[in-house]
């Protein structure tokens, strides 16, 4: 008898823990506004973040490059019929949040973000609970700090739902922010001087592994701010005056956060010769692992990738050329 009764306690427990369980789920987000007894629409979370780029690998592997970033914000909505559609129209502001170049704290940012959807026309089709819209960031190499999107709705194409649950006072807002990951980088204080050629060896896996070019090692090139760029990120390789590396000038941009480096696409001249015809060093289009390289934050040196050959066309390879600044 006493094991029964045990077992009888035991399941009313159980049951209980259920009961409770579902009412704090009722409370936190009522399903067919049973909280106060309407439908409502909402965004699925009050607020979140994400950051302002993502980096994209080629196809082979070889290397990935920073892109726009984006972020599926989704709304639900609750209610004892879901079998029509129903439209939602959202509203979006942006602003910094601490005071940069760009602008001050709670200026208008919306340059730097943009939806890719009509926020006027956000649609839930028939029996969908839930929809989303897309946020979409602008990777600028430039540190701007972050930027916080404010998402309202605004109104819903049906009188029997309303913004909002818990009478309106919850998720009728939203609050994204995006996280700048660029990171500063002054080229005129601490990259602008001469550097030298210290390794220029074929690059592990390549056909011509275990071959380094010694007759570069100890030619110098100047590296200079390139005044175009608005962004102050490019960079230009020039010959110096003696003992250059270099016939044509090198546009670099520095890609921060993390610390890399892009040659331009082209095609760039050296001063020495590799069988007994000019050698090249260039940046191809595809793939893309060519011109991609490492920095030292400091502005100590850097070493790129790049295909490396002579003007025939012939025994270009991969190689790895490493440049560090010449100490004054």
């Amino acid at each position: 008898m006493k094991n029964k009764l045990n077992i009888i306690f035991a399941f009313a427990l159980v049951m209980i823990a259920l009961i409770v369980s579902s009412c704090d789920q009722s409370e936190l987000y009522p399903r067919y506004g049973e909280k106060d007894g309407q439908a409502f629409v909402a965004f699925e979370q009050g607020s979140a973040s994400f950051s302002e780029s993502i980096a994209v690998n080629a196809a082979d592997g070889s290397s990935s490059n920073l892109v726009d970033n984006t972020y599926q914000v989704r709304l639900k909505r609750s209610a004892a019929d879901i079998s029509g559609a129903l439209t939602v129209s959202v509203s979006a502001s942006a602003v910094y949040a601490a005071d940069s170049d760009f602008g001050d704290a709670g200026a208008d940012a919306s340059a730097l973000v943009s939806f890719a959807d009509n926020l006027q026309e956000i649609v839930f089709e028939a029996n969908e609970a839930t929809t989303t819209f897309t946020v979409q960031s602008t990777e600028n190499l430039e540190t701007q700090g972050d930027i916080i999107i404010t998402l309202s709705i605004e109104s819903v194409s049906s009188s029997n739902y309303q913004i909002g649950y818990q009478s309106g006072q919850t998720r009728s807002n939203m609050t994204l922010t995006v996280i700048d990951d660029d990171c500063p980088i002054d080229i005129p204080g601490v990259w602008e001087g001469i550097y030298q050629v210290t390794e220029f060896p074929a690059a592990p896996g390549s056909f011509n592994e275990g071959f380094s070019v010694g007759s570069a090692v100890g030619l110098q090139v100047e590296l200079v701010l390139d005044e175009s760029d608005p962004l102050g990120v490019s960079a230009i390789l020039k010959p110096t005056a003696a003992s250059s590396l270099l016939v044509d000038e090198v546009p670099l941009t520095f890609v921060t956060c993390p610390e890399t480096v892009l040659i331009g696409d082209g095609t760039y001249r050296l001063t020495f010769n590799q069988n007994s015809a000019p050698a090249v060093i260039f940046r191809a289009d595809e793939p893309e692992t060519f011109g991609n390289g490492t920095y030292s934050p400091d502005g100590s040196g850097m070493t790129i990738v790049v295909s490396y050959g002579n003007t025939s066309g012939a025994n270009f390879d991969e190689f790895l050329l490493t440049l560090e600044r010449v100490e004054e």
